[in-house]
């Protein structure tokens, strides 16, 4: 026991007196004689030593009151008539006078802990094994432990691609029409955001938007930051004991071998063999713990969940623990009472020097506490949190409250939904407990985001913002850009103009204030304007309805969108210039929303380019003109380039031309219903003779070379049904051979007549008017010639 704020007065050590009853005990417990040239046995020696003993006790108390002198207040102890100190003398000092145990270490009940002891006969050969493979094994699994958790629990659970796939989910899926409730009309996003609990689909969003509400909503980051205080702490605690062992162990005397104490509770010598394997195990140790603290740290500090926080916490203490589980699970009851035995005896430690009752160990841990926790604050709890923020904006923040469809022409439709309605039904408005952008400006997710949207992606995106909502924001003033900010001239105050994203605006502005009548430029439109004038251009009265409800887009096929789109059958895609007649090149106020799916379907990620230069050009990825000289190399392809070109370009593809090779000329496959009536067509099946095309005439050949190099992107059974049978026919018999495909059950196809097959492909009653029966009926195709003495 030492006194608390003692004078430092050197004394000599009792152990260093070989005249003293410890060194003489010793000495007999070596073997070794005593001075006195005593040969008695061990035990009558040590027996006749012990009134000595007493002596020496009494004296060494003695020279421990002297040298004391006096406590922190200047009060002298007092000593009895044999120089023993009485406390009952000063009684009046015992108030301030604190006895303070002696720094020691105790070993415990931890694998860690007794590889001091490996190897001793107390343990035994067979135990020391046996304990060496414990010790490895708990070493073995705190590592894999530690590697999982840096593997598999650090990284960001909310890192880019989570983020960007959240945006990507709100502009296919949550605002599809597809997915709205349908009695209701209550959009998925718009019930995703409201916690609705009845949902059929999006689990994994729903999930993630209540965690991220809870951790936003509910102090996520102050309960973070508490647990990963506590965790600190129990990594300083482990710390703090390996520091402790270290000190004391160092303080051993080494030799070439190790001694035990008489008692065996404890060593006189270590060898330096002993000390070389605490150090590496020590290492070890060490590691594991700094380790498993990072990775717990991070773990933490990225738990999106709050009551997962906890339990997290938890299993990291579980691990740091593995040690001692280890040790009360598995050790050998030898092992365990050989530990109970040296801990009743601790190793001593360095006094420890403190000032006014603070000691450096304890001030250097709490330092290296808080500078550890601030630093996990500001470089992890921020900005994950931060991150999260931009999460819960990707899934809720700007406009819920429409749906929108695709039809057929590539081209988005959309209408606004209904709000989401309680159980008692009153509205309710879903809170974003992020930053409330969903443009993410001025991060670098807005850039990544930005080089994945085309055209479509990007109408999406600027609906989501608000352009071309019509409700009132509650603010008064725009928002979020839902509607534009203007500035009164005269009392020089921000309004919001309502009515100026509305159709008679936006076509006012593109019929007169912008383009002339020879195409050119007068006045750009501004970006605000662009966006919210492309979203009136694709809005539709509402949801359920008519042919230009939502429903009705949602509805459309193939053969009936071009009645709405190109219903005369003319190239619509080119510069804004006047109609022509004689050129042909009709191009409607909505012809900038085909040029913008061309580019979308040809892989160009310009976003929404202006109506003057609005395709995107997929090399450059800039916006520039569009002609239909562009897409003639696809007019011939069965793809989505290919349909849209025959959508959009009639006209250059060869729909209204019989003799041209296009036999995709269905409205199936995009040609407009009306092509067949064009004045092209009229003009070529007048111009046709009544005959037959000879075999291997170039209308012939052309024919069945479209086949063959269409059907070779069939999967095998139709080609090697249908088109490979079909191919030989034509070749050798030319159009004698359209009588035998007839009679033959093997083909189901009737070349004479477009769309009386599974593939509706051109007749070849052009081709082949007399086989066809042109001379007695009048069929699609048919040379006008044929006509007499026809029924049509």
């Amino acid at each position: 026991m030492r006194r608390q704020n003692l004078p430092s007065k050197k004394v000599v050590p009792i152990h260093n007196n070989p005249n003293n009853a410890a060194s003489k005990i010793q000495a007999i417990y070596r073997g070794r004689k005593t001075r006195d040239g005593s040969t008695n046995t061990k035990v009558n020696a040590i027996s006749g030593l012990i009134p000595s003993m007493r002596t020496e006790l009494i004296n060494l108390r003695n020279r421990v009151a002297i040298l004391e002198g006096s406590n922190n207040n200047g009060n002298t102890f007092k000593v009895q008539e044999d120089g023993m100190h009485n406390p009952k003398l000063d009684i009046e000092n015992s108030m301030n006078d604190i006895d303070i145990p002696d720094n020691e270490y105790a070993l415990s009940g931890s694998m860690w802990d007794v590889v001091i002891l490996l190897g001793t006969r107390s343990v035994g050969m067979v135990g020391t094994v046996y304990s060496t493979l414990l010790l490895f094994m708990n070493v073995g699994i705190q590592f894999v432990f530690c590697y999982i958790v840096l593997a598999n629990f650090t990284a960001e659970t909310f890192d880019d691609n989570a983020i960007l796939g959240f945006r990507s989910w709100r502009r296919n899926i949550a605002h599809s029409s597809d997915f709205m409730e349908g009695i209701s009309e209550v959009s998925l996003a718009s019930r995703i955001c409201n916690n609705d609990s009845g949902l059929e689909l999006s689990g994994s969003q729903a999930v993630s938007h209540e965690w991220l509400s809870s951790y936003l909503n509910g102090n996520g980051s102050l309960m973070c930051i508490l647990t990963v205080t506590m965790w600190l702490l129990t990594v300083l605690k482990e710390i703090s004991s390996i520091i402790s062992f270290w000190r004391a162990f160092c303080l051993l005397p080494r030799s070439n071998k190790t001694v035990l104490s008489i008692e065996g509770n404890s060593f006189d010598e270590i060898s330096q063999t002993r000390f070389i394997l605490v150090l590496f195990t020590t290492i070890c140790r060490v590691a594991v713990v700094t380790s498993l603290g990072y990775a717990g740290t991070a773990w933490l500090a990225n738990t999106v969940s709050v009551t997962d926080l906890i339990l997290n916490a938890v299993a990291l203490e579980f691990v740091l623990c593995v040690d001692e589980i280890i040790f009360e699970a598995l050790a050998p009851f030898r092992l365990k009472a050989v530990v109970d035995n040296f801990a009743s005896s601790p190793m001593p430690l360095p006094p420890v020097r403190d000032w006014k009752g603070i000691d450096p160990e304890s001030m250097s841990l709490f330092i290296t506490l808080v500078i550890i926790t601030l630093s996990v604050w500001q470089l992890m709890v921020i900005p994950f949190e931060y991150r999260l923020k931009l999460a819960d904006d990707a899934l809720c923040a700007g406009e819920l409250d429409f749906v929108y469809t695709v039809g057929k022409t590539g081209v988005p439709a959309w209408s606004e939904s209904l709000p989401y309605k309680d159980a008692d039904g009153h509205e309710k408005k879903a809170q974003s407990y992020g930053t409330g952008d969903w443009t993410v400006k001025g991060h670098s997710l807005h850039k990544k985001d930005r080089e994945r949207l085309g055209f479509g992606s990007s109408i999406i995106d600027k609906l989501v913002e608000g352009y071309g909502s019509t409700r009132v924001p509650e603010s008064g003033l725009c928002g979020d850009s839902i509607f534009f900010e203007r500035v009164n001239q005269t009392t020089a105050t921000p309004f919001c103009d309502i009515g100026v994203c509305e159709v008679t605006f936006c076509e006012a502005q593109y019929f007169a204030g912008l383009i002339d009548i020879y195409g050119n430029i007068l006045q750009p439109f501004s970006d605000d304007d662009l966006y919210c004038c492309t979203a009136v251009q694709i809005k539709t009265p509402n949801i359920k309805g008519g042919r230009l409800s939502l429903s009705g887009f949602q509805s459309e096929t193939n053969s009936n969108t071009m009645d709405i789109w190109n219903p005369g059958c003319t190239d619509i895609l080119g510069e804004l210039v006047p109609y022509d007649p004689s050129q042909d090149n009709l191009v409607l106020p909505f012809s900038n929303l085909f040029a913008g799916r061309i580019g979308d379907a040809l892989g160009g990620v310009c976003g929404i380019c202006p109506f003057h230069l609005p395709f995107c050009d997929p090399v450059l990825n800039q916006c520039t003109n569009i002609s239909c000289a562009l897409l003639e190399p696809y007019c011939l392809e069965d793809s989505t380039i290919g349909l849209h070109a025959r959508q959009f370009c009639p006209i250059t593809c060869g729909c209204s031309d019989p003799s041209n090779q296009l036999i995709l000329t269905s409205s199936d496959y995009g040609c407009p219903a009306t092509c067949d009536h064009y004045m092209y067509y009229d003009n070529a099946v007048a111009a046709k003779s009544c005959e037959d095309e000879p075999v291997g005439s170039n209308l012939s050949l052309a024919y069945v070379n479209e086949i063959t190099r269409i059907s070779s992107d069939w999967p095998s059974f139709w080609r090697d049904q249908w088109a490979t049978a079909i191919v030989p026919y034509l070749l050798n018999y030319g159009c004698n051979a359209l009588p035998l495909m007839a009679s033959n059950p093997t083909i189901p196809m009737d070349f004479c007549e477009e769309g009386y097959s599974f593939w509706s492909v051109k007749s070849m009653a052009y081709i082949c008017p007399v086989s066809c029966g042109c001379s007695t009926e009048m069929k699609l195709g048919c040379p006008s010639k044929c006509s007499i003495n026809t029924t049509v």
